[in-house]
Order: C-alpha cells, then sequence, then structure tokens
C-alpha cells in the first residue's frame, strides 16, 4: 500500500491528509507555521516514518499556501526520491462531487482572480471542463444562460464570501482527501494561476 501524503492548502480551509487521517484549520490570512503544525500532527497520528509519494493541491487559490505547499513537498521529496503528484485543487473537488452527484446538469466552480476578474470552469458527467477567467458579468450571463436553456449549473466558490453580493454560490474548499482520491494525470508542478506575475 502506498503511503500518501496529500497538502490542500489553496483556500483559507487548509487540510492534510495520510490516509484516514486528516487535519483541517481555518485562517484568515496564511500563516506558514499553522500549516505546518498541520503535517506535523498528521504524520504523528498516522504514524508513519516514510512516505511514497505526496500530492499537492496547484490551486487556483491561495498564492502563498500554494507556493510554500510547493516548496514543502519539493523539499521534502527531492533527497528520497518521493514521487511528487501536482493536482488542480478545485478539479479534485468537483470531480468528487460529480461522483457523488451523477445526475447533476453541472457544477460551476468560481474563484476570485482579483484585478475585476474571476476565474472558473464548468464541469459535468462525463466531460472536463476548462479553466477560463473572464469579468464577473460574463460568469453572471453563463448563469443565466444555463438555468433558462434547462441545465442549471449548481455554483460553488472557495470565495464564496467575496463573490456573495454579486451571485448567488455554495462556500465549498477542496480538501486533501480530494486530492489523495484522484486517480487522473499529474499535472505542472507548480501554481495554478491566471494572472502573469506583476
Amino acid at each position: 500500500m502506498k503511503r500518501t501524503l496529500a497538502l490542500e492548502w489553496s483556500s483559507r480551509k487548509l487540510s492534510v491528509a495520510i490516509g484516514e487521517v486528516s487535519k483541517e484549520a481555518s485562517l484568515d490570512r496564511f500563516r506558514a507555521p499553522e500549516a505546518m503544525g498541520l503535517v506535523d500532527a498528521a504524520m504523528a497520528e498516522s504514524g508513519f516514518s516514510e512516505i511514497d509519494e505526496i500530492k499537492v493541491g496547484r490551486g487556483p487559490g491561495n498564492f502563498s499556501g500554494i507556493r510554500l505547499a510547493f516548496a514543502w513537498a519539493s523539499g521534502f521529496a527531492a533527497p528520497g526520491g518521493v514521487e511528487l503528484i501536482s493536482i488542480s485543487s478545485c478539479r479534485a473537488l468537483v470531480s468528487r462531487m460529480l461522483q457523488e452527484e451523477p445526475r447533476s446538469q453541472g457544477i460551476l466552480i468560481l474563484g476570485d482572480a482579483r484585478r475585476g476578474q474571476w476565474w472558473g470552469g464548468v464541469f459535468r458527467p462525463q466531460q472536463s471542463g476548462e479553466w477560463e477567467m473572464h469579468a464577473p458579468e460574463v460568469w453572471l450571463r453563463r448563469v443565466r444562460s444555463e438555468a433558462e436553456s434547462g441545465c442549471p449549473l449548481r455554483v460553488i466558490s472557495p470565495d464564496a464570501e467575496r463573490l456573495a453580493a454579486a451571485i448567488e454560490c455554495e462556500a465549498l474548499y477542496p480538501h486533501a482527501q480530494d486530492l489523495l482520491a484522484w486517480t487522473g494525470p499529474s499535472e505542472p508542478a507548480e501554481p495554478l494561476y491566471f494572472h502573469p506575475p506583476v
């Protein structure tokens, strides 16, 4: 059995999982000591002294959290040849949701990309969605259009508190357990961002 550690730090709901053991924390502002404490606590509770692979959530989301997760995982993995797997945090969340709701018309996951833009993707059963970035009004038109066509989308967001003034959405967050369950291919081992660095 592979001993897999998963780090999901792309939102304000941080989580770490090793098998059945998971640790969570809610932070208003990302702080590295709390994140690293979750890893220590999960490792201690799991009883594992060695890890075979690390799955890291690559976002989109919290810049500091994602960078720290990659930095820690890369440093931990390199000396012992531990496999590093990178997964879109929200894609893993939506994958679990669609398995739980196979009759879903579709899920729209949105996030605040700042600078007057929202990132998002529409995911449907048996269809892999693609990430896009648009002005909020473009997303609002899309939600209305889908509802009028008889295929309403369930709108979820890890940034629901920021988006709530403009759109009705559920606050849902990616979790390290979603990463553990992921069986798709590894993505590039780098944060998933939509704006170029400034």
